[in-house]
């Protein structure tokens, strides 16, 4: 049912909230075995966020002129693909339609005021929703609030309804899973350990160093390795056989600030990606995403529109 790692990153001199997911699908077949049926499915989304006022709706014309707030926030799934999907879709619709209805241009959402808004979307979706065992779904919601960044958990299962808890803001000690990755502790445990060993570490051993310099290069040595540690760990849970429903390779999502909003960035898989060499859409102009590739730095990835995919 996938395989979903959500943490504050504050590698190379940044800060950011990373999400990383596995891209298989699987359905159960009627023997109630897991079938693959694809590798390549997209399990992290952004989502662009619009607030108008409600004066400044232009509707004589039909349309939402320039909102007086806008952001993006980071969307990561796990569960079932189809309700999944469906869920994300109707989001998207509202959060891009956010009306203020007295004209107060300082209202921002909130975490908990996307959480309620998830909350009543996925259980009017469910309640006509016929298969019951399919009513399985979790997120990771993640964003910057006035460049404090949070995370919402939120989950719909049959017998308990629409839960969710907001972190508000969170950590570098925060650490979000879900899917298998929620079901196989051992796993979050292992990692949790190792990080709690590397933050040691690095306590001790900044204060070794008397210049500052030095101590800025050995904590960024540490918080390197342990955002290496957290992508091998996955890399390695991909890999094992006995996980039937988590594959494929690993995509890379990274929700960071920029001045009271944030932005969603995409990184590129060490595997060839589906986005490769496209065509260009008009003249000269075609899609090169601006990236890190897993574990690497910041770089523009181009694309060849002569090459095929």
């Amino acid at each position: 049912m996938t395989l979903v790692f959500c943490w504050l990153d504050r590698s190379f001199s940044r800060n950011c909230i990373t999400s990383i997911a596995d891209t298989r699908s699987a359905y159960q077949d009627g023997a109630g075995e897991w079938q693959l049926l694809n590798e390549t499915t997209t399990k992290l989304f952004g989502l662009g966020v619009k607030c108008h006022t409600f004066d400044g709706l232009g509707l004589e014309h039909y349309r939402a002129p320039d909102p007086y707030f806008e952001t993006e926030i980071g969307f990561a799934f796990a569960g079932y693909c189809f309700e999944a999907l469906s869920i994300i879709a109707l989001m998207r619709r509202c959060l891009s339609r956010l009306v203020q209805m007295d004209g107060n241009t300082e209202v921002r959402p909130t975490p908990e005021g996307y959480a309620r808004l998830l909350d009543t979307i996925g259980t009017r979706y469910f309640a006509s929703h016929r298969r019951r065992e399919h009513h399985l779904v979790s997120f990771l919601m993640s964003g910057f609030s006035d460049q404090k960044p949070w995370v919402v958990e939120w989950s719909y299962r049959p017998q308990e309804g629409a839960r969710h808890q907001v972190f508000d803001p969170i950590t570098t000690d925060n650490f979000f899973a879900i899917g298998d990755a929620g079901k196989h502790k051992k796993t979050q445990e292992t990692i949790d350990a190792m990080r709690k060993a590397i933050s040691r570490h690095r306590s001790g051993l900044v204060k070794r160093f008397k210049e500052i310099d030095e101590r800025k290069l050995e904590d960024a040595r540490h918080v390197d390795a342990e955002k290496r540690l957290i992508e091998r760990t996955a890399l390695e849970s991909l890999d094992d056989e006995f996980k039937q429903t988590v594959g494929g390779v690993l995509q890379k999502m990274e929700v960071k600030p920029m001045g009271d909003k944030a932005f969603v960035d995409f990184c590129k898989d060490d595997e060839a990606d589906i986005l490769d060499g496209l065509p260009m859409v008009g003249s000269n102009l075609g899609y090169i995403p601006l990236n890190e590739s897993m574990g690497m730095g910041s770089q523009v990835q181009e694309s060849n529109p002569e090459e095929a995919p």
